[in-house]
């Protein structure tokens, strides 16, 4: 994830803000790519989904991202008030565990992908079992 490389080679080098803007994409391009491969089968409204707020946006996927993810949510506001509003230093204070949380939700929704495709094959064997 070359977004990823970017957030931890800029806040190495002391640029706080600056990763908190690649940390913010992740977060967005998360979201959306779970939006995204279930808002046909869900029946979600895209125009809906594209004019809410983020909290709004996590709430109307909940049950296809990690737990971890819903219940910190609030990780975008932290990130957005990083960057508009936070110093360098501030930024970076919190970089350690913003990169620890980011890294943590990846890896979850890594496995929760993972577990849903062995769902899928074990429903699908079982149903050509018959």
């Amino acid at each position: 994830m070359n977004e990823l490389h970017k957030a931890i080679g800029l806040g190495a080098h002391g640029v706080g803000v600056g990763s908190f803007a690649y940390f913010r994409r992740i977060f967005e391009r998360l979201i959306q790519s779970r939006f995204d491969e279930f808002y046909e089968t869900e029946s979600w409204d895209p125009d809906t989904f594209r004019t809410a707020r983020m909290d709004d946006k996590v709430g109307i996927i909940k049950s296809h991202i990690p737990d971890v993810l819903f219940e910190n949510r609030k990780i975008y506001a932290v990130l957005s008030k990083g960057i508009h509003e936070l110093t360098e230093e501030e930024c970076l204070a919190a970089f350690p565990w913003l990169k620890s949380s980011i890294m943590f939700i990846l890896d979850d929704d890594l496995r929760k992908k993972d577990e849903l495709k062995q769902r899928e094959q074990v429903a699908n064997a079982l149903a050509g079992f018959g």
